[in-house]
């Protein structure tokens, strides 16, 4: 078969399937062994394909690595940006008005929260880019730039506007990172948190719960008054 004809094979619905089963797949037992601990054999048979499958589609090991690695991000990416985007154009539009400015921010922990542990492939991929930073690769750099970084800077936004524009540089630093770590705490904790809850998984309900509480947390932080959650209303 022609290289073209490979290229047109792998966009057929059942290739589009296959690659990105194995994706997922790959992903959980490379966020649970790390890369060496993992062999092409045991991702195919956790994939129910034949071997050749990973090299047809990704040219081995290390190209499926790299490919959940990018989802990874792509799926972040696609999160993360409208909000942030909501939350920065949010606290300006608010312009002072403590109740507007509530509303965004108790929008904007339950949309990162929401995202977080409403989706499933979050669960392995935390441990995934914990894994990446851990070795001393460039991810860590690349997903402070292109997704969390952007997060904590919308968090300082959200504090700076807060506190009527007086925060120091540093103030506003510290506060967004504070502001930001009551949400990341439950995203790295969410294994200890069903485990003490006696969850077998994070359903709409449960996170919804969860984003209350730590919403209500957020705004007594931020000085703010309590408003109940009115999901992308006024976004």
């Amino acid at each position: 078969m022609t290289a073209s004809g490979k290229a047109q094979q792998r966009t057929t619905p059942r290739g589009v399937a296959t690659r990105m089963r194995l994706i997922e797949e790959g992903g959980k037992l490379f966020a649970a062994k790390g890369f060496d601990g993992v062999s092409t054999r045991d991702i195919a048979r956790a994939c129910g394909v034949n071997l050749a499958s990973i090299a047809y589609h990704f040219g081995g090991k290390k190209g499926l690595y790299n490919a959940v690695l990018e989802d990874i991000f792509a799926n972040m990416q696609r999160a993360s940006q409208p909000l942030v985007a909501a939350a920065m154009s949010g606290a300006r539009e608010a312009d002072g008005d403590a109740r507007r400015l509530a509303q965004v921010a108790r929008r904007f922990v339950h949309g990162f929260l929401e995202f977080s542990l409403g989706n499933h492939k979050n669960y392995w991929a935390v441990d995934f880019l914990q894994r990446e930073v851990m070795n001393g690769s460039d991810t860590l750099e690349r997903f402070y730039h292109t997704v969390i970084g952007p997060v904590y800077e919308a968090g300082s936004e959200l504090c700076h506007a807060a506190s009527g524009g007086r925060l120091s540089a540093q103030e506003r630093v510290l506060r967004g990172h504070a502001l930001v770590g009551m949400c990341m705490s439950f995203v790295r904790g969410q294994c200890i948190l069903l485990h003490r809850a006696q969850w077998d998984a994070f359903t709409p309900e449960r996170v919804s719960a969860i984003a209350g509480t730590v919403a209500e947390a957020a705004l007594n932080m931020l000085g703010l008054p309590a408003v109940e959650h009115a999901g992308n209303e006024g976004a």
